[in-house]
């Protein structure tokens, strides 16, 4: 994995997570933060593979085949 992707990844969690995070009471203990962040990681992990596969055309994924047909 390059440094790009890794960067790219890290984005699109921040950004997924603190949608679910900002309803959140700080001062509170809250055992689904962990949960939101390791969610929005793969959210963020299966939108860069959707991205791939729709850029190159040789894709490996069983849910991308109907993408390009």
């Amino acid at each position: 994995m390059t440094e790009e992707r890794k960067f790219a990844i890290l984005l699109a969690a921040t950004i997924l997570a603190a949608r679910r995070l900002i309803d959140l009471d700080p001062n509170k203990p809250n055992m689904a933060k962990g949960y939101f962040v390791d969610r929005a990681i793969d959210d963020a992990a299966f939108i860069l593979e959707r991205i791939d596969c729709t850029m190159a055309y040789d894709c490996e994924f069983v849910f991308c085949k109907g993408i390009l047909a």
